[in-house]
């Protein structure tokens, strides 16, 4: 679905109605529609702010916030959602 591109992390909208993938190359994030359409979300072709993007999470109060995890720059991104995400979910132990 996304010829040329490695494909590592993804992260879900609240609604479920739209997913996020980060892509380790090109260095870029893609938001993926339920008619299977895409556009893409964040992108750096120079590879300075987002430097191979791995894992993807929602933060900030709203949740509208993109988390980033870059591995070939040992940081992490922000970047605007542009829709609220699904709250992590945390196993209980019994």
């Amino acid at each position: 679905m996304l010829p040329g591109t490695v494909p590592d992390g993804i992260a879900v909208t609240a609604d479920a109605e739209e997913i996020f993938v980060s892509c380790y190359r090109p260095d870029r994030i893609y938001r993926i529609f339920p008619d299977g359409g895409y556009e893409i979300a964040v992108e750096d072709p120079q590879g300075v702010l987002l430097n191979q993007p791995t894992s993807l999470a929602f933060a900030g109060e709203d949740l509208d916030q993109l988390v980033i995890a870059n591995l070939g720059g040992w940081h992490v991104s922000i970047a605007p959602a542009g829709n609220a995400g699904a709250a992590a979910a945390y196993p209980t132990l019994p």
